[in-house]
């Protein structure tokens, strides 16, 4: 199932500005640092308000204790209009992981998500379903889901099927703040939720982006990164392609066919294989 829109919460805004201006002063980190294209920004990464155990832990929901049940973390106790408007809204006996997440000014690298877990694991315990409801949000702040792009506007709620390539972007200066939230799985998403849920499970038109066909020129430009990309700057490489997919439409697997295409290209033996286990990475293999 791709991406889609499932609703929308009621948010009372100046309760939810006063708790996200003393969030922002909470200590965000960067767990996946390596999905950004540029180097994190002040205030950028997330912080955890509902986890296993009630554990801020470091955010990498891997390698928290499978054995314990959710509850809300020290962070969350801080937000407790954020924790209401979890509660009025989603199943909370089906919620795993809650976070604050922080964008700005950068694009992360497409990937997959939840490679990392055992799909034999017991599904009462292992996160299944990703929901996003946007807090704040700008004109240049983007998704992509395969080859579409869309945006969100604040207070939607999304579901992103993660599993899927995946990407975001905020080309702003501004700070992007989301509300993410994992669930254990289910059969019926709509069981995710206690709000009423969108007829149609579509992303609607008035959210895609449509975008110009990447003019050929460009492409051959990008391939030509072959000729400089190094250790020291492929967080600058991988950028400057995953920006082109959110401008241009490059077509089905963009990002991955065109770094394909630089590391046919590229002339060390060791940046190709670099190249090679990095789309591995992403897309297949990863343990944490």
């Amino acid at each position: 199932m791709h991406s889609h829109r499932v609703s929308t919460v009621e948010i009372d805004e100046e309760r939810l500005a006063k708790e996200l201006e003393q969030a922002k002063e909470f200590d965000f980190a960067e767990p996946y640092d390596e999905f950004l294209c540029s180097r994190p920004a002040r205030r950028q990464g997330q912080i955890m308000l509902w986890a296993p155990g009630g554990d801020n832990g470091d955010g990498i929901i891997k390698h928290y204790d499978d054995g314990c049940a959710s509850g809300v973390t020290e962070y969350g106790r801080q937000l407790p209009y954020l924790v209401q408007i979890m509660e009025e809204s989603l199943s909370m006996s089906h919620l795993r992981f809650a976070r604050l997440a922080a964008l700005t000014s950068n694009v992360l690298v497409p990937h997959r998500d939840y490679v990392e877990f055992d799909t034999a694991a017991a599904t009462d315990r292992r996160p299944a379903h990703r929901l996003h409801i946007p807090l704040i949000t700008f004109p240049d702040c983007y998704f992509s889901d395969d080859n579409v792009v869309f945006q969100m506007a604040a207070g939607e709620v999304w579901f992103l099927d993660v599993t899927k390539v995946h990407s975001a972007a905020n080309l702003s200066d501004e700070l992007r703040l989301h509300l993410i939230v994992d669930f254990v799985d289910t059969e019926d998403h709509d069981e995710l939720l206690t709000l009423g849920t969108e007829p149609e499970r579509v992303i609607p038109d008035s959210r895609v982006v449509h975008r110009p066909r990447l003019p050929d020129a460009a492409r051959q430009a990008l391939y030509g990164l072959a000729d400089v990309v190094d250790p020291g700057n492929l967080r600058e490489v991988f950028g400057l392609v995953a920006r082109a997919g959110f401008q241009y439409d490059g077509g089905e697997n963009f990002f991955w066919r065109t770094i394909a295409e630089i590391r046919d290209r590229v002339a060390d033996p060791a940046m190709a294989a670099r190249l090679a286990e990095l789309d591995d990475y992403f897309l297949c293999a990863r343990t944490t």
